[in-house]
């Protein structure tokens, strides 16, 4: 009997030991996730400023059509301007292009676009950004 009595003890701590690491393992886990939520509502993905607006097009720089270097976008209260073949774009099939000009930007008819803007700040001076010209409506 006392090798019964003196083995009996061991399984008991090797047992909370497990149960132990297991905890330990648990709140570690739960706070990598915690501080990746975090990080990702607060950190610079969730802080987009991003805006959408829709305006008139006007293309102006050199000589119509083709030589326009600059894409004029002008909504109610703003202007917002970009160099052709910078913006990235959606076509009207939903594709997402990185480079070359917007369909719906190139057209001389000065027809409304729909597009998406960020708001930039440098020292006392702030200005609009187009990131995102949606061509698909």
């Amino acid at each position: 009997m006392t090798l019964d009595a003196a083995a009996a003890p061991a399984p008991t701590r090797r047992r909370r030991g497990r149960l132990t690491v297991l905890v330990l393992l648990a709140v570690l886990l739960l706070g990598v996730l915690l501080g990746l939520v975090l990080g990702v509502a607060g950190g610079p993905w969730g802080s987009s400023t991003t805006q959408w607006a829709e305006g008139r097009v006007q293309l102006v720089g050199g000589d119509p059509p083709r030589d326009h270097h600059v894409v004029v976008l002008q909504d109610d209260d703003w202007t917002y301007a970009f160099a052709r073949g910078t913006a990235r774009w959606i076509d009207p099939r939903g594709t997402w292009h990185e480079d070359g000009d917007p369909t719906c930007v190139v057209r001389p008819d000065g027809g409304g676009v729909r597009f998406a803007w960020e708001r930039a700040d440098v020292e006392d001076v702030s200005w609009r950004v187009v990131v995102l010209v949606d061509c698909r409506s």
